[in-house]
């Protein structure tokens, strides 16, 4: 992916002077809040030098530092920089919805070459464990980000890029979009779980290119499992992790 060219430091305030605050409604263009922003710039800084190492990368060492004087914890800014170098491919990220013994609901993120065989993979584990793929997404919260960064060409148009973003996140069935830093180009979509890969490849065809894809889940009511069914899901979890295709597991069991 090429670094897109930098536009003008004040390109920001020349689209939204005249504009009250805008808030992050599905219907309207929003702004990322502060942490969101410091962490895309972590992302950039890992991108233009190439390392994860900040001893190795001078963007990403000066970048920490400054997310550091900006009050983020350092536990925070490497858990950021550690998902950046493991990241999603949207054109191979599938997202699974399990049942097992009709109470535990399983969402799973998975990388593999296409739906049918991955869930081909997890079959035979599902039989072992009575479970079956449905529906739980109504259990969950859930949030997906798609980080995007406008192409010069798509950016140096400021004047209509307000109602071009409105527009493009509606073509490419994305719930909403917000404005995480326009020095880099970069915007953020949000978009239901079913249209991820959808969302992404018409975003690419429509000139943007992907940072960063994150998908996360939280069961609305947990549930405390005994002492026996804890240990049987146990099992499962660990053979489901183990599998080279699944990148994260989400469910509504309460640790122990």
């Amino acid at each position: 992916m090429a670094h897109p060219r930098r536009p003008r430091k004040n390109l920001y305030d020349v689209i939204f002077s005249d504009k009250k605050e805008v808030s992050d409604t599905e219907n309207g263009l929003g702004q990322v809040n502060s942490t969101h922003r410091m962490a895309h710039r972590l992302r950039m800084a890992v991108f233009k030098g190439a390392s994860t190492n900040p001893k190795r990368n001078s963007f990403l060492q000066k970048t920490m530092e400054l997310a550091l004087r900006k009050g983020m914890r350092l536990r925070e800014i490497s858990k950021i920089v550690e998902t950046f170098s493991n990241p999603l491919d949207p054109s191979h990220t599938y997202i699974l919805q399990l049942r097992l013994e009709q109470k535990i609901y399983v969402v799973i993120i998975a990388n593999c070459a296409s739906l049918h065989q991955i869930r081909y993979i997890l079959l035979p584990l599902l039989n072992q464990y009575n479970g079956d793929f449905v529906n739980v997404l109504p259990l969950y919260h859930y949030n997906i980000n798609i980080e995007a960064i406008l192409s010069y060409e798509l950016i140096s148009d400021f004047k209509n890029l307000e109602s071009k973003l409105l527009r493009d996140s509606l073509v490419c069935k994305a719930k909403a979009v917000q404005v995480v830093d326009l020095d880099t180009g970069a915007i953020n979509f949000k978009c239901d779980p079913d249209d991820v890969r959808d969302t992404c490849l018409a975003l690419k065809d429509k000139g943007y290119n992907i940072l960063h894809l994150e998908c996360n889940f939280k069961a609305k009511v947990p549930i405390r499992l005994s002492s026996d069914d804890h240990k049987r899901y146990l099992k499962f979890y660990n053979s489901l992790a183990k599998m080279r295709h699944i990148i994260k597991i989400f469910d509504n069991v309460v640790s122990k």
